[in-house]
């Protein structure tokens, strides 16, 4: 929607856009002043004549171009009723509200829709809902058809030699299989007799294919999906929410995790910013939870709640600070510090762009603060905090401050000079009340130090940022001057003259603004606590251990991207990082080349790329640069995506699934702009946060913090993945086993297609003999303590690397294979040599094969209970009451058979003996197996011992040869306090003599915002 204007006199509205971008800090939109001019009321738009031509719907969130034509006041007509005067008026994305964001602080706005539907911008950002299968599926789906074939081949062989034989041998058989008696077609086609016997051994085979794997999966997996429901270590009892399993068939997914695409605010952070600690003078104030462990705690409780008062206002939020000593100097006048002390609070209450919102509750009026970003907040309340109270900007921005003593102190805001990303600072010049000038400066250490004159704190402070920022606090250094009156209206002079520039005003402001920020007094230093989600830098690390790749794709810009990167330990100071912004196509291919030519050079052993929004769209236009860049991400350790709509998250998530089809992509996210990534990605992981449920009702598992992923991973999922792969496998070769030995029998009967089973027997085999301990296995079964494999992630990348496969799958095939025909060939010789019923030896084969498939689930079990042993025997003894039942039936073909069967000492010594190969030789390849693994586990310590060892080594280095990094607080964008630096340049222009006041209402300053 197209904004005409709002409740505000200067048409500007906020808006939360965290649905769209994932951002809870608040964003202005500003109408046009000439538009503003015409629509003062809703009345005003009867009358309003006008069109609109803008770019067709696209998905592009933070650009628009469009023009509004339309009729100004007292318009001329020809007489075809056409306006004579038409005037227009450019639009961007400043006036421009989307589907999806939220109203805030205003009350009404005026607009005019100009996309609906599908073609609004979150409407083309929403990718198809796809379906998701598990990489074990699709192997599954591959075996089945390669198990077919299989099938076909041997029933085609089986056919061919009985067709062949009974052609060759039927005069020879004639006495007792009567040829002659049988005068149909069957006997004397040779065609018609082949078809019908290869019909008949594709019945006999029909278990080939084992159906009853994918009921078995279907039930397994739903049962390892309450587990996951259940676990009480992954259960967030601050939002009294456990984990969601809302796609039970990516259990197993779980566990093949090698690309984690992850959200940054609300997903990796709070988005609460803390006031931690400070540096006023050469003296650092704040105390860190581990410097409290070592105070004794009543005592300095005590002595907290005496000298800090504001301890018990509710109202003042994003302050966590505690010092005695700061309080101790605070309170004594003697104190040499006291002075350095109340300019540091001061410039914390009047450097800022805050905003005041006065709300009625209970009676009662409260003020809220309203920062463009939560760095700004966190310091305005640390002054209000310590007694230094912002309580009102006038109707001429002058600013109210409530000092400790009680009194009310008037400060003039003269000039606000903006922060912005090639900035990195901000400054106000403010009149005090004594009239002095001051000018206020806050920002980068790196920006700061080069713009100060002589100080002997510099090196103090400059060591305690440095401690600072090894606790993950981002730092602002604060600095000071004081100007005389004849130098403040010259450089205000040229300030307002740029102000006033119609051509590159941006470009001229910073020039300006240049002359006035040098030869500044350090005053202090403030660290700002980003707070991080619970073991968000644990959890990280230990998933980068397991050799998962993160990627981070945030809405935020850069430098905010790199700072939470530092604090949550995907980014380190020993890693070098390549930073991609460019958004013209050649320079980003050079920019692209140049990285190369630097990884080739650099000596680092991990590497991290920083690539914003604007390159990502033009590298994913253009076949070469993706190609370019794909090359480039694959050395990269780490992957930070800045300023990406949601398409864009998709399209990145997506990118990495066509370079490796083979790699399991996860997605976490916990806003409605995530949606899309967690849809893309093979697995979707919602956070049920600040934000919404959007993610958590599109994903395939939700969790209430980022910590749990780690057991999700390596706990659930990596059980899930080893334990279904066996069940995979399993399924295949017992039903191989038991239909293979039809096959060997074949070879004596001439593969008549003669079975061996009783029939009732026959359909008991998957759902009763051998169905419930490779279930109990499925579910229960555990490789190591859970504890151990959340703790230890070398046991991840083996699993990972050694899950189910095409070779796994055919050893499964020739175990089935060589047992069958080693078992069939012990157990038919002896009752040929007897002379017994094919019966006998069919059911002394049917229990040889529940036998062997049940003692291969438990030796292969790795936790043995009662009630996994008693599976294991109730189905043997299920197997053995089954034959009795059946035996004494007289319509069955076991009658009577049973008494001969149990009477044969050879065939005792004949199962017995092979038994105990069959567990020998099993337990011997599951011992061997298990040495593999071992050798691989400790082959991974000793690639880690070296990386950790030479990370030590390089760390060291990197200490003495490069400053660790500090990251600096401030996440706003340019133009984001519109109310104050508008108000601020009006008065200015108002008050400057030299400036012609009439030319103030011909100027435009829409393409500073």
């Amino acid at each position: 929607m197209v904004l005409l204007n709002s409740d505000d006199p200067q048409g500007i509205c906020y808006v939360e856009t965290k649905n769209l971008d994932g951002e809870t800090n608040m964003k202005h939109k500003m109408a046009n002043k000439k538009i503003l001019e015409i629509i003062k009321e809703g009345e005003d738009l009867k009358n309003f004549v006008a069109d609109i031509s803008c770019q067709a719907p696209n998905e592009f969130l933070y650009k628009f171009e469009g023009k509004l034509n339309f009729n100004p006041p007292n318009s001329e007509f020809d007489s075809t009723g056409k306006s004579l005067n038409k005037d227009s008026v450019p639009l961007d994305a400043n006036q421009i509200l989307l589907r999806g964001s939220s109203l805030r602080n205003t009350e009404y706005v005026y607009g005019v829709v100009v996309y609906t539907g599908h073609e609004s911008k979150i409407m083309k950002n929403s990718p198809d809902s796809r379906y998701k299968t598990s990489k074990i599926e699709q192997l599954t789906n591959r075996f089945i058809v390669y198990t077919f074939i299989f099938q076909v081949v041997i029933c085609l062989f089986a056919s061919i030699y009985s067709t062949i034989w009974a052609k060759t041998y039927r005069d020879s058989t004639e006495q007792y299989l009567a040829w002659s008696l049988d005068t149909g077609v069957i006997a004397n086609n040779v065609v018609v007799n082949f078809l019908v016997t290869f019909a008949s051994w594709l019945l006999i085979f029909c278990d080939f294919v084992p159906i009853s794997l994918l009921v078995t999966l279907e039930i397994v997996k739903f049962i390892q999906a309450q587990f996951i429901n259940w676990d009480h270590t992954i259960f967030d009892e601050t939002k009294d929410m456990p984990t969601k399993a809302q796609s039970s068939n990516l259990n197993e997914e779980l566990g093949q995790v090698e690309y984690i695409f992850s959200d940054k605010t609300g997903t990796l952070t709070q988005n609460v910013m803390e006031f931690k600690k400070m540096v006023i003078g050469s003296i650092s104030y704040g105390l860190s939870e581990k410097d409290l462990k070592h105070e004794e705690g009543d005592e300095e409780e005590e002595s907290k709640q005496d000298l800090s008062p504001q301890d018990s206002n509710p109202e003042i939020t994003n302050v966590n600070f505690y010092d005695p000593k700061f309080y101790k100097d605070f309170n004594d006048p003697s104190c040499e510090n006291l002075s350095m002390i109340k300019s540091f609070l001061l410039h914390l209450a009047l450097c800022h762009t805050v905003i005041i919102e006065k709300k009625e509750k209970n009676g009662e009026t409260k003020l809220l603060y309203n920062a463009s970003s939560p760095d700004e907040l966190a310091l305005v309340n640390a002054a209000r905090y310590f007694g230094y109270f912002f309580k009102q900007r006038d109707s001429e921005n002058n600013i109210i401050l409530e000092l400790p003593d009680g009194t009310e102190e008037k400060y003039q805001l003269l000039n606000v000079i903006e922060f912005d990303s090639t900035r990195k600072r901000m400054s106000v010049i403010v009149r005090m009340p004594n009239g002095e000038i001051k000018v206020l400066c806050k920002g980068a250490d790196s920006i700061i130090e080069q713009r100060l004159k002589d100080n002997t704190n510099i090196p103090e402070t400059t060591s305690y940022l440095q401690n600072y920022a090894s606790e993950g606090l981002r730092t602002l250094l604060l600095a000071e001057k004081t100007i005389d009156e004849e130098e403040y209206q010259e450089w205000n002079k040229e300030y307002e003259q740029a102000c006033l520039s119609t051509e590159n005003r941006d470009q001229k402001i910073a020039a300006i603004s240049e002359k006035i920020e040098w030869e500044f007094e350090l005053i202090g230093a403030t660290a700002i606590e980003d707070k991080l989600q619970d073991e968000v830098a644990d959890t990280i690390s230990i998933l980068k251990e397991a050799g998962i790749k993160i990627w981070v794709l945030t809405g935020d810009k850069i430098e905010t991207a790199i700072n939470i990167g530092y604090s949550c330990k995907v980014l380190s100071n020993d890693m070098d990082q390549y930073i991609v912004d460019d958004i013209i196509t050649s320079d980003i291919d050079a920019r692209l080349a140049s990285i190369n030519i630097e990884f080739e050079q650099s000596e680092a052993r991990s590497h991290g790329l920083i690539v914003a929004g604007d390159s990502l769209l033009k590298i994913t236009n253009n076949s070469d640069l993706c190609k370019e860049f794909q090359e480039l991400a694959d050395k990269m350790k780490v992957v930070i995506a800045c300023r990406v709509s949601p398409k864009q998250k998709a399209e990145i998530v997506q990118l990495v699934k066509d370079r490796y089809p083979k790699k399991t992509t996860l997605s976490i996210g916990d806003g409605a702009n995530d949606v899309n990534m967690i849809t893309t990605a093979d697995i979707g992981v919602g956070i049920s946060g600040l934000e919404g449920q959007q993610a958590a009702r599109a994903s395939d598992y939700a969790i209430g913090q980022f910590k749990f992923l780690k057991t999700l991973l390596l706990v659930h999922g990596r059980e899930c993945n080893r334990r279904n792969a066996y069940v995979v496998g399993y399924m295949f070769y017992k039903n191989m086993l038991f239909v293979l030995c039809i096959f060997w029998f074949g070879i004596v009967s001439a593969f008549s297609g003669l079975t061996i089973y009783e029939q009732w027997l026959y359909l008991f085999y998957n759902v009763v003999f051998t169905a419930f301990p490779i279930m109990w296995f499925a579910v229960f079964d555990y490789e190591y303590p859970k504890k151990e494999l959340a703790q230890d992630p070398k046991y991840y990348i083996y699993i990972v690397k050694k899950s189910l496969s095409l070779g796994k799958f055919f050893r499964w095939i020739f175990f089935a294979l060589w047992q069958s025909m080693l078992f069939c060939v012990l157990a038919f010789f002896p009752f040929e040599q007897q002379g017994g019923s094919f019966w006998m030896e069919g059911n002394f084969v049917y229990l040889g094969v529940v036998m062997i498939v049940n003692i291969k689930i438990l030796t292969d079990t790795n936790n043995h209970t009662i009630i996994s042993i008693l599976l294991f025997l109730m189905s043997i003894f299920l197997f053995l009451a089954g034959t009795v039942v059946i035996n004494f039936l007289t319509m069955s073909d076991l009658y009577g058979v049973l008494e001969n069967t149990l009477t044969s000492l050879e065939l005792y010594l004949i199962l017995i003996l092979f038994m105990l190969a069959v567990a020998q030789i099993d337990i011997g390849l599951n011992y061997i197996n298990r040495l593999i693994r071992l050798r691989f586990i400790i082959f991974v310590q000793k690639v880690q011992t070296r990386f950790n060892r030479r990370k030590t080594f390089d760390h060291q280095n990197l200490q003495n040869s490069k400053k660790i990094h500090t990251g600096f607080a401030f996440s706003q964008e340019p133009g984001n306090a519109p109310q104050v630096v508008e108000r601020v340049k009006k008065n200015s222009i108002k008050l400057n003599p030299f400036v012609n006041p009439k030319s103030v209402g011909y100027c435009d300053f829409q393409g500073e915002f």
